[in-house]
């Protein structure tokens, strides 16, 4: 029998910043961080789930748009066969595949009025950060996008988790991924490109599953 404490309704993201919660702005007045964020979005989209039973199940329409000022976007519903199911991995995009980039879907999370979409021909901005470096005192924006070879930048990733677990939560480390960055030499990342996909390795590697 499944108790009810482990019955999952959701799928949380949630960006941390130094082992906490980022909020939008924050610490605007503490060195302590290094940074400073005042935009945090991006596309996790193919999620899939899989059962200790050894059954995947795919989230329908998956494409999710994470948006820092929009808390509402964190929380992403279950399909309803996983309720009460036990999950002991999870796999998904960072980004939007090259099917999507030219199918002209163009509505919901994707709909370019999102501000995450360049043109036909770039396609999708999978990840989208801006803010500024206190160390540097320098401004930063990486908009790290493009699905033509060879620098798509689009990641799968796949976790394993304790399908014990009384939560479901996809962490993203915004700290180790900004502190990998040389901001002195490169500021801002704006256009597809070699650039693009080497931040899109290393932010793929700022992932976790709870």
């Amino acid at each position: 029998m499944i108790r009810a404490l482990l019955v999952l309704s959701s799928l949380w993201v949630f960006p941390t910043f130094a082992q906490r919660a980022l909020e939008i702005q924050f610490d605007q007045d503490s060195t302590e961080q290094g940074y400073s964020i005042e935009t945090l979005r991006f596309y996790l989209s193919n999620i899939r789930f899989h059962t200790v039973e050894g059954v995947w199940h795919k989230e329908e329409n998956s494409f999710n748009l994470i948006d820092i000022e929009n808390p509402s976007s964190q929380k992403i519903p279950l399909p309803k066969d996983l309720v009460k199911a036990k999950i002991d991995s999870v796999s998904f995009l960072i980004g939007i595949d090259s099917t999507t980039n030219v199918a002209g879907i163009l509505e919901g999370d994707l709909d370019p009025i999102k501000g995450m979409y360049w043109a036909w021909n770039s396609g999708y901005i999978n990840f989208k950060v801006e803010g500024r470096s206190k160390a540097l005192n320098t401004n930063f924006e990486y908009h790290l996008g493009g699905y033509l070879p060879p620098y798509a930048s689009s990641r799968a990733v796949s976790f394993s988790r304790n399908s014990k677990n009384k939560r479901l939560v996809i962490h993203l480390s915004l700290k180790r991924f900004l502190d990998g960055i040389d901001m002195g030499n490169f500021s801002e990342v704006m256009i597809p490109g070699p650039k693009s996909a080497e931040l899109s390795h290393s932010l793929s590697k700022c992932f976790s599953v709870e």
